[in-house]
């Protein structure tokens, strides 16, 4: 398996190199050494099989990825090794196909661009799978940022699909904060945990009643016989009478005629046997 190489600092021919042992027979200071030479040509070797190891070579052994060029190549291709193995004696027909397959003795290539002609804006799907084919499978940063940017919502007027999902402000925010569902519901709890309908009868003498204690009833009573006739309501009143409002002539108050003095009155009309002298309807309010 080939080994990688460090690139050598090149070692230029200067004119240390070509001083003679002697000169007319005379021996010169500053000759050039053979080991002076050994380490020129062993450098000059090492610096060109790293520009060679790119370029094909007959019978040789490449390994998995390593990158190869040949003059032989269609134009701005170069293949990468995806099958490791050596090469044939003869150089191999090379694919034309961006992304085709090059069998040569025991190695496998695919075939890339070496500079892509056209990378797409949109950074689609099938944009990226095609680019990466050209690039050997190696998208480069900017193109895979360009694909993300392209899932990206606008500033202005963005359209979102599926569940976005926002913060959840603060109870009470009043600010240009987005308000999330859960934001809205505990709202609209907030203000309809007071004043729920808790119970209610739709009946002729019927009731509302809600959770903060406040009851409306209405109905109809029959006139009093003389003998202090009970008309109750469809539920007691467990504090007291705010308001009532008859169609029938009402005349004795043992209270007043004050109706702001009804507390007495809160559960039917006792105590006021006189006072409807005819038949009627009533609408009561309180708690």
């Amino acid at each position: 398996m080939p080994q990688a190489i460090e690139i050598p600092k090149f070692i230029e021919a200067t004119d240390d190199l070509f001083v003679y042992g002697q000169a007319g027979g005379v021996a010169q200071q500053g000759a050039t050494t053979m080991a002076m030479i050994q380490e020129f040509m062993r450098n000059n070797s090492d610096v060109l099989k790293c520009f060679v190891q790119i370029l094909w070579q007959p019978q040789k052994e490449y390994a998995l990825n390593q990158i190869i060029w040949s003059p032989g190549m269609p134009q701005n291709m170069q293949a990468i090794v995806t099958t490791a193995g050596t090469t044939g004696a003869n150089e191999p027909t090379w694919n034309t196909v961006v992304g085709g397959s090059t069998t040569d003795g025991s190695v496998t290539y695919k075939m890339v661009e070496i500079a892509p002609s056209a990378l797409p804006a949109d950074g689609g799907t099938a944009d990226t799978a095609e680019n990466a084919n050209k690039l050997g499978g190696q998208l480069p940063s900017y193109y895979a940022t360009a694909a993300n940017l392209n899932l990206k919502a606008n500033i202005a007027s963005p359209t979102f699909t599926g569940s976005p999902k926002a913060p959840t402000a603060a109870k009470g925010t009043n600010t240009t904060q987005i308000a999330t569902t859960a934001f809205v519901m505990a709202a609209v709890n907030a203000i309809s945990s007071q004043g729920k309908i808790v119970s209610y009868s739709l009946q002729q003498n019927g009731y509302i009643k809600w959770d903060i204690g406040f009851i409306l009833q209405w109905g109809t009573y029959l006139a009093d016989s003389g003998a202090g006739r009970h008309n109750n309501y469809a539920i007691s009143f467990s504090s007291k009478v705010y308001g009532l409002v008859t169609s029938g002539n009402i005349t004795d108050w043992s209270n007043g005629t004050d109706i702001s003095n009804l507390s007495y009155w809160k559960t039917d009309d006792t105590n006021h046997g006189n006072e409807f002298k005819t038949g009627g309807w009533y609408l009561a309010y309180g708690k």
